[in-house]
């Protein structure tokens, strides 16, 4: 195939289309030779309140980059030949928050920081709008202010339905919780994971998150989440349990 010049601009809190859409793609055109840059932002597809947990969107920028201004730098550059605005524009930026992004050579995938998950029971009480879920975190907590969470979290874990007959889905995240505060899922970005299926290396979705000190990093897992159903649908203490184990490894680092 041709090699193809690109700019990806994706929201890291969008519900619909993840951050690892955009680095897949950012990847396999990376590999045709072409020049590609990957940018994100707080933005995307949420749904509002009260329908979701999810929080008002954010800035359009990756810190201080500028989601529209480098979208016009990137047409310059590519339509009218204006070369020297590419040096403004990083290879990837990861927005963290609506004030700071991290610049990268690469998107970080998996990491050192890892998570063991024990067998763990879940059911459909463990959901985003009453119980909450059930967070596993890393052995300590962060220590300073100068690491953050920005990448692609790697996973292997094994699924066991606990109702026979019926497959068991378990709704993972990256979490964070500081003090006595509920833990919440970075960016609002959830999987969900049947238990008829192996998930051997898979990926869980992408995140972007500034930590600080004292901060706990690990795994939500919810047994039921508001936004994987459909308006309306009743649900059943017993419609959904299963048991989770394995391993969780979150792209952790400082900057």
């Amino acid at each position: 195939m041709q090699a193809v010049d690109a700019l990806f601009v994706q929201g890291m809190r969008d519900t619909l289309v993840s951050l690892n859409h955009a680095w897949h793609g950012y990847r396999f055109l990376s590999q045709l030779g072409g020049d590609v840059r990957l940018l994100t932002h707080q933005h995307g597809h949420i749904l509002p309140a009260p329908f979701s947990t999810n929080a008002a969107l954010g800035s359009i920028a990756c810190g201080g980059v500028d989601t529209i201004e480098t979208i016009r730098a990137w047409m310059d550059a590519k339509l009218r030949g204006n070369a020297q605005v590419l040096a403004q524009i990083p290879e990837v930026c990861i927005s963290l928050d609506d004030d700071g992004g991290v610049r990268l050579d690469q998107v970080p995938r998996g990491g050192a920081a890892v998570v063991s998950i024990p067998p763990t029971a879940v059911t459909s009480a463990n959901s985003d709008l009453a119980n909450g879920p059930v967070f596993v975190p890393l052995a300590a907590p962060i220590r300073g202010e100068n690491f953050v969470l920005a990448g692609i979290p790697t996973a292997s874990l094994k699924i066991t339905s606990d109702l026979p007959g019926t497959a068991g889905v378990a709704f993972v995240a990256v979490g964070v919780k500081y003090g006595d505060a509920a833990p919440y899922p970075v960016d609002h970005q959830v999987r969900a994971l049947r238990s008829d299926r192996e998930h051997v290396d898979i990926e869980l979705r992408g995140v972007g998150e500034r930590l600080h000190d004292g901060g706990q990093v690990g795994v939500l897992i919810y047994g039921d989440f508001s936004e994987f159903e459909p308006e309306g649908q009743p649900v059943n203490f017993l419609a959904n349990a299963f048991t989770i184990e394995g391993e969780v490894s979150l792209p952790v680092f400082s900057r």
